[in-house]
């Protein structure tokens, strides 16, 4: 859903820069990660920057980053695809949820049902059941009941 006016678009930018830069300090403080984030808005070639460390030298150039063997550079497709899969998981795990409950569901139901017959067959009360009306003879007489 596209933004549709300037003020609107403003809002959603200062809450959404103010909570990813939330979370970049958390992932620093939690996880003792030194994190840095550009966020850069070409509509006014304004930056806002955010480091969890004190150092001058940090974040090294790109260059530094680009050459270590480890590194990952990240498009917005990959973080795309990566979401993507993430959520598709997250499906197929909920529907199997959903199946497993509808035979625990379906387990139970049996269960009572076995549990129902034999308290009949025996003459029981089941107690999740209500109990039927009693009728004494006079009310059975009077509407015609018992011929």
């Amino acid at each position: 859903m596209a933004i549709q006016t300037t003020k609107e678009r403003n809002t959603q930018r200062r809450k959404r820069k103010l909570g990813v830069a939330k979370k970049a300090h958390l992932l620093g403080t939690l996880c003792n990660l030194d994190v840095a984030l550009i966020i850069y808005n070409p509509e006014n070639g304004q930056y806002d920057t955010y480091r969890s460390t004190d150092r001058e030298s940090w974040p090294p150039p790109i260059e530094q980053i680009l050459a270590h063997p480890t590194s990952q550079n990240k498009l917005p497709e990959d973080v795309e695809r990566i979401i993507s899969k993430r959520n598709e998981r997250a499906t197929h795990a909920a529907e199997r949820k959903k199946l497993s409950r509808a035979e625990v569901a379906s387990d139970e139901l049996e269960s009572e049902g076995r549990t129902l017959d034999k308290s009949l067959r025996k003459g029981r009360d089941v107690p999740w059941l209500p109990k039927p009306p009693s009728f004494d003879q006079t009310l059975l007489e009077r509407f015609g009941g018992l011929s």
